[in-house]
């Protein structure tokens, strides 16, 4: 379950990546800016799902 969680979080954070350089392509600096806090706390995110599923392997 955490592996397709975790999956999604990188697909997310890519296309994130992408509206940051469509953002300064097409100078639209409040995509650029969306998409840069869309990152941090999908990132922040990522981080956690990976933090719970090596304390749940720990546990284990």
């Amino acid at each position: 379950m955490f592996r397709r969680f975790l999956y999604l979080i990188i697909f997310i954070v890519a296309v994130c990546l992408a509206g940051i350089a469509a953002g300064m392509i097409f100078s639209r600096p409040l995509l650029t800016l969306l998409s840069a806090f869309a990152v941090i706390i999908f990132m922040w995110l990522g981080f956690m799902v990976k933090a719970m599923e090596q304390k749940r392997k720990l546990h284990k």
